[in-house]
């Protein structure tokens, strides 16, 4: 029980560590938010959540299906230590995209945006990527068993913890809004990098235990 509940937290912080670099769909969250209230962006940020967890949700049964094999195994455990690293690259190196916000969002229309933002997460390869590297970190090593029940509560952790993450982000820049107020997007970033550098530094982690198996 204890290392399912480990797997758990692991999946809420992967739902966490992905929307903490705030990009394009983050930011149209952030946007709405300003403009039009705390519920118009909080309901952008739920789709944008529920999203993470059903990509996260095909990528561990995707996965379950393919690590019975040893050889590919250890190929699948060294991709993920290599995508990790660069994740941990692009997340230091990434900005948000904000001068595209206008071109994309619809004011008061909210069924269009939630759309708009699916259409969005849909287009983007880096969302496959990235939730194959999740899914294949917790069978590879294995944080997680791969049974179905498993899968599927890591991947609702998944978005819980995506949900919890833009709660607090968007609490915080509706209350900065409110009071116009200006946001301190120095902080924001040092958030980011630090995230960037703890991803890499995981990936070097995960690459020790990797190495000590031979």
């Amino acid at each position: 029980m204890s290392f399912a509940l480990f797997g758990y937290g692991f999946g809420f912080l992967a739902g966490v560590a992905s929307s903490i670099p705030v990009g394009i769909l983050g930011m149209i969250s952030v946007s709405k938010t300003i403009e039009e209230g705390f519920a118009s962006g909080f309901s952008l940020a739920v789709t944008v959540a529920i999203m993470d967890a059903l990509y996260c949700l095909a990528a561990m049964f995707g996965i379950s299906l393919m690590i019975s094999n040893p050889t590919f195994h250890n190929a699948l455990k060294l991709t993920s230590i290599l995508l990790l690293i660069c994740f941990g690259i692009k997340t230091i190196r990434g900005k948000g995209k904000q001068s595209e916000l206008q071109e994309i969002v619809k004011k008061n229309n909210l069924i269009a945006n939630i759309f708009t933002v699916i259409a969005l997460y849909i287009s983007s390869p880096m969302q496959i990527i990235f939730w194959g590297t999740v899914a294949n970190i917790v069978h590879s090593w294995p944080i997680l068993s791969a049974s179905p029940i498993d899968n599927i509560s890591f991947s609702i952790a998944v978005g819980i913890g995506a949900i919890c993450f833009y709660f607090v982000l968007l609490k915080y820049i509706h209350f900065i809004s409110f009071n116009q107020m200006k946001i301190n997007s120095h902080i924001a970033n040092f958030i980011t990098v630090g995230l960037g550098y703890v991803i890499i530094a995981f990936a070097l982690y995960l690459a020790v235990t990797f190495l000590h198996e031979f």
